[in-house]
């Protein structure tokens, strides 16, 4: 089992992605400021249990922390997208 390299991850929590992998997001709270919050990790089946820390395959900004993933429509996002 290969450690993460460090101490500070807690609150995982894990989705299979569209393309059937699987994305596992560890709360990192081992810094100060904006490097703090939500780090991906993927594998390419859970079976596996080897998941790759992924950054660069992601675009959203630091600072998610405890949270959940919900799989909603288009319909649903656009309205929440909108919503004013």
């Amino acid at each position: 089992m290969k450690k993460l390299g460090h101490s500070a991850y807690e609150a995982p929590t894990a989705f299979k992605l569209s393309n059937g992998k699987w994305c596992l997001m560890l709360d990192f709270f081992g810094v100060q400021g904006e490097g703090q919050g939500y780090v991906p990790f993927i594998a390419e089946d859970i079976e596996s249990g080897r998941f790759i820390r992924s950054d660069e395959s992601f675009s959203f900004p630091y600072g998610f922390k405890h949270g959940t993933v919900l799989s909603i429509t288009m319909e649903e996002y656009n309205k929440v997208r909108n919503w004013k």
